[in-house]
């Protein structure tokens, strides 16, 4: 077995229900729900006195952003989100940053 595969299996087992919660993913013909962490106030720091933007986000599995771009529409815990940014970390996460307005 690969380090990749590892690192993957690891992350099967930490997005699964109870730890995560379900975001209902919406783009074209593409309605999925997908595990998410859910971070309704994540602060980007660029230094210990500056904070870039405080927006809510979500951590989902790269492996399920195929379908995921400007245009989704994400529902989470009953709020509708739109996508403002995405940033994969390479190792298999990627961080969605969420907009509550369409723009």
């Amino acid at each position: 077995m690969t380090i990749a595969s590892q690192i993957l299996d690891d992350l099967d087992s930490v997005f699964t229900a109870g730890l995560t919660i379900d975001a209902v993913h919406v783009n074209g013909a593409t309605n999925e729900t997908l595990k998410v962490f859910f971070d309704r106030n994540y602060a980007r720091v660029l230094s210990p006195n500056e904070i870039e933007s405080e927006r809510p986000s979500i951590l989902v599995k790269t492996e399920d952003t195929a379908h995921i771009d400007r245009a989704s529409v994400f529902t989470i815990l009953g709020a509708t989100y739109y996508v403002a940014e995405m940033e994969s970390d390479f190792e298999g996460v990627t961080r969605i940053m969420l907009s509550e307005t369409d723009s």
